[in-house]
């Protein structure tokens, strides 16, 4: 097991250092010792980092079976389907994230990218006039840049 740790942790320093193919090969190595939702999870940011997202999914996937209340997985896969525009998939696992942890607000703010990219306004308005007082969810919503859009949303609807 002590192997196993160690050669999770060189797979950490070379994704940090951009040696993806060699963290890709090392992430392998330790699903031939062990099947985590780390390992699987991690292997999938690889695959994303080399722009393979169909693979990163997979892992994605892998992880959430294998812990299904495993909440990195699902920011992660909602964050991949989401970069592939695949807003209704998207959606499916920010919300079932959200039932585990219900108050992430980076699950929030995908789900509201789901909500407007889909048009449904009237859910992402709902969601954005429950959580308008918390901080960080706002600072999520900015970092979307979503907070004007969400404002001005808002705006139309009282009028």
């Amino acid at each position: 097991m002590k192997d196993m740790e160690s050669l999770f942790q060189k797979a950490l320093k070379l994704s940090e250092k951009g040696e993806l193919e060699k963290a890709k090969d090392t992430y392998l190595k330790c699903l031939e010792i062990e099947e985590t939702p780390e390992i699987w999870n991690n292997l999938g940011n690889v695959y994303r980092k080399m722009e393979q997202t169909a693979k990163a999914v997979d892992c994605y996937k892998k992880a959430i079976e294998l812990d299904g209340k495993y909440i990195p997985g699902y920011l992660n896969m909602t964050s991949a389907l989401l970069n592939a525009e695949r807003y209704d998939q998207a959606k499916l696992f920010a919300i079932r994230g959200l039932e585990l942890a219900q108050n992430n607000t980076t699950l929030l703010a995908m789900l509201l990218v789901c909500h407007i990219a889909t048009g449904n306004v009237n859910s992402a308005t709902d969601i954005f006039l429950q959580w308008k007082e918390d901080e960080s969810f706002l600072k999520e919503i900015k970092e979307y840049g979503l907070l004007e859009t969400l404002r001005s949303l808002v705006e139309k609807h009282s009028q």
